[in-house]
């Protein structure tokens, strides 16, 4: 079973690499690389900043507002990939970006979260496990789509859909009954500001706020619940008129 734990890691490169210790007192080491150039050619050193156990979960970093989890496995944590977890530490940051933007301009989001607001902490954490974080880095990172790595992409997407209720396809049902239709059941509410914030993130990422709008359009293979789908409308009608409204202002 592996554990995730939250460590605040320096802005150098915010990663976090791992080291097999004593399994009585499990550890990872946490350093931050930099380049260096000798005799013409670039070299990449580490520096050591400190350790972190399952006894001494404390440490402490300058600059709070980057983040990298460590997974452990075994009693020890997987060596993560360098541009996976840059990437995932950014749509992180930008899921919480476009739910503080919504949350500010937009007074129905505060309670269509009902208090929930907990769930952005979480957001797609189990990237990090054991099904996933390996699967995913090698599908998008790993410069081939052979027919081993895209099987194990699709495990590990099949797993993260059922364990990420902000994905509408947790909620759509196939049943075993071979002339009953898929249900697509209702989401609550504080999922689908998530699944908002989700799709948005990635404006955010690509630098045009309106990116959303274009990609909801093109993707009508989207089931929702009647429901679910009047309050997805209802808030991106919204949101596209805040952001018209502050660009004609701009």
């Amino acid at each position: 079973m592996y554990e995730n734990y939250l460590v605040k890691v320096p802005k150098q490169d915010g990663i976090v690499r791992s080291s097999k210790n004593d399994r009585t007192n499990p550890c990872v080491y946490v350093y931050y690389k930099y380049k260096t150039v000798v005799d013409g050619k670039v070299k990449y050193k580490q520096h050591i900043i400190g350790k972190l156990s399952k006894y001494n979960q404390d440490l402490m970093y300058p600059n709070e507002k980057y983040y990298s989890y460590i997974t452990y496995l075994g009693g020890y944590s997987e060596q993560m990939s360098l541009d996976y977890d840059l990437y995932l530490g950014d749509h992180i940051q930008n899921v919480k970006r476009a739910y503080d933007w919504l949350e500010a301009r937009i007074p129905e989001v505060k309670e269509l979260m009902a208090g929930h607001e907990d769930i952005l902490l979480e957001h797609d954490k189990s990237k990090y496990s054991q099904e996933e974080y390996e699967p995913y880095d090698a599908y998008f990172y790993g410069g081939n789509r052979s027919y081993k790595v895209v099987q194990n992409f699709n495990c590990a997407w099949l797993h993260h859909i059922h364990a990420n209720p902000h994905h509408w396809q947790h909620w759509v049902l196939i049943q075993d009954d071979p002339d009953a239709p898929q249900l697509c059941i209702e989401m609550p509410t504080w999922y689908v500001v998530e699944m908002i914030c989700d799709w948005w993130s990635f404006s955010f990422r690509n630098g045009d706020l309106t990116g959303i709008f274009d990609w909801y359009e093109k993707h009508d293979n989207i089931l929702l619940h009647p429901e679910t789908k009047k309050i997805v409308d209802r808030i991106l009608k919204q949101l596209k008129a805040e952001l018209e409204n502050e660009f004609k202002n701009a």
